[in-house]
């Protein structure tokens, strides 16, 4: 396996020893992962996800310190997933229908579960990371259970034996057709509690991949089909790959990165948006349905410098494209160097396109992230590049 992408996040607490706690011992054996780990500037990824919904907050959080952590791991349906090799030589392909994002396992599930491992009955979350490690559940308590390390051929695993237990357990697995479930069935496993956990389907929660610039990728939900095609610029510089992270059905942040740059699609279901993006705390509210009232919602804040706008058409749709920047009067950078979504800080600069689909707006934007610096031609035309490739399909 090649290595996941990187998320810095600032950890509270991790493994202690308990009965539903891993041990010291294997910790140690799951942090020596992290000099493997590709690392981000200082700054970090400017953005959070916890505008989501508060189940899908909490099952991201978890899944983010796990990577942090390097006690990822992994349940594919289609086995190993090297990372891919560039192309250069082949022209993208711009228009058409994409591979669909979430076939495989690795991300965020959940899952309801009676009481076991000395936990009450609730949710269950699990995260399936995108190389070979440990597996790690958080019970309904927030504790992180180890359930073994992990050997991955085909649908089946092997996890192997902990301190609790001595023998370890085999499974099968698949992911839905529609990529929201996914399936774990017990093949042989003499620790019942741990069968009984993994039985059985999880929901989909989170999506993380591994992307192939110059590829043509789809998201699906919220009531739409979005095809667009990854730049070849837009590469990660150690893994020639393009990092993807997001919540699928219905689309709520999706995040296309290369450890530098992010592109994002937005598409809120809720009153999520700060009704002043540079000021956060003035309340909540949803996305404008209009062009115009999206830029009077960025004209509005007390500190956000709005450019001028330009009337374009995205994916056969009216948009409106602006680039912003966080002024002095936003919100100065925060300790953790990061910043909610669709929130600004001081000195921050975006380039974001509003497109209308007559009952919502989709929301897209390019960043340079990490650290976060000022908007450069090639960043812009990265993300002019993802915008023109863009082909929307609303579902009746």
């Amino acid at each position: 396996m090649t290595e996941p992408r990187d998320v810095t996040r600032v950890l509270d607490h991790w493994f202690a020893d308990g009965p539903t706690e891993a041990a010291d011992r294997v910790l140690a054996e799951a942090l020596t992962q992290i000099d493997h780990t590709r690392q981000r500037g200082p700054h970090g990824v400017p953005w959070r996800y916890s505008e989501m919904p508060t189940a899908l907050r909490l099952l991201l959080v978890a899944a983010l310190m796990l990577a942090s952590a390097g006690a990822a791991l992994l349940i594919a349906g289609g086995g190993l997933m090297p990372a891919p090799e560039p192309t250069p030589t082949d022209e993208p392909v711009t228009s058409g229908p994409g591979m669909v994002i979430g076939t495989d396992s690795p991300g965020g599930w959940a899952a309801t579960r009676p009481e076991i491992f000395g936990n009450p009955a609730g949710q269950w979350d699990l995260l399936v990371g995108l190389r070979e490690s440990m597996l790690t559940a958080k019970s309904p308590e927030g504790q992180d259970v180890l359930l073994g390390s992990m050997t991955t051929n085909g649908n089946r695993t092997t996890l192997g034996p902990t301190d609790r237990y001595t023998e370890p357990g085999e499974y099968e697995h698949h992911v839905s057709e529609d990529t929201m479930s996914f399936t774990i069935t017990v093949l042989d496993d003499t620790c019942g509690d741990r069968a009984a956990l993994l039985a059985g389907n999880w929901t989909r929660q989170h999506v993380d991949a591994w992307l192939q610039p110059g590829d043509r990728y789809r998201l699906r939900g919220a009531g739409l089909t979005l095809d667009l095609t990854v730049p070849r610029s837009f590469v990660n510089a150690d893994g020639q790959y393009t990092d993807y992270d997001g919540a699928p059905g219905p689309i709520g942040l999706g995040y296309f990165r290369t450890g530098d740059w992010a592109f994002a699609v937005n598409i809120e279901s809720g009153p999520f948006l700060p009704v002043d993006r540079c000021h956060p705390d003035a309340g909540r509210q949803r996305v404008p349905g209009t062009p115009d009232g999206y830029l009077d919602w960025n004209r509005s804040s007390g500190g956000l410098a709005v450019g001028e706008p330009a009337r374009v058409t995205v994916g056969g749709y009216p948009a409106v494209r602006v680039d912003l920047t966080g002024g002095a009067g936003c919100q100065p950078e925060p300790a953790s160097g990061s910043v909610q979504p669709n929130e600004f800080m001081q000195g921050m600069e975006v380039r974001e396109w509003a497109i209308d689909l007559g009952d919502r707006m989709l929301l897209a934007l390019i960043v340079d992230e990490s650290p976060m610096e000022p908007l450069t031609p090639e960043v812009t035309d990265a993300g002019e590049a993802f915008v023109d490739s863009i082909e929307i399909t609303l579902e009746p």
